[in-house]
């Protein structure tokens, strides 16, 4: 959004917000990440689905994903509370790349997640056939993660997710 500073200003002003984060397609961000930081947001979500540039731009319908790195290393250095990253598993479109995408988030203290693939809107134009399940990810990171169960986040409000130890 044009004016997300100005959102992200006016809401961090209201009591009793006092975490506030944002989910973002990372675009703007190299040029934002130290002026949301300064007006208040405290973690942010970036969508990356693949560190392969051009099933990047295949997947987000044009985008670069140089830039949205860049702007990855800006939340980074603005100092957030915490910086993850959302990847959409599909089969066979970016299955291949899950592993290179824990690696390179856990290298740069990033928290990556994977959400299913969801039959609504565009999810349900890919059709089943594009859907990984959670034990199929875990599968496929394999060594990479501990043998644990996942266990829930743990934090109030921070809806259904599951995190799993390296």
């Amino acid at each position: 959004r044009r004016n997300a500073l100005e959102l992200v200003r006016m809401v961090s002003g209201q009591t009793p917000v006092t975490d506030l984060a944002m989910t973002t397609n990372g675009t703007r961000l190299e040029e934002l990440a130290r002026p949301l930081r300064q007006v208040g947001l405290r973690r942010i979500n970036v969508s990356v689905d693949t560190l392969r540039a051009d099933a990047f731009a295949a997947i987000t319908r044009g985008g670069d994903l140089a830039k949205v790195l860049a702007g990855i290393g800006a939340a980074l250095q603005a100092g957030f509370d915490e910086v993850k990253i959302n990847a959409v598993a599909l089969r066979g479109i970016n299955d291949d790349d899950l592993g290179n995408l824990v690696d390179w988030a856990w290298q740069r203290g990033v928290t990556p997640r994977f959400i299913e693939l969801m039959p609504l809107g565009e999810g349900a134009k890919l059709g089943a056939a594009r859907h990984l399940g959670v034990d199929e990810i875990r599968t496929r990171l394999g060594a990479r993660l501990s043998a644990a169960d996942p266990q829930p986040s743990g934090v109030e409000g921070r809806g259904p997710a599951s995190y799993v130890a390296a």
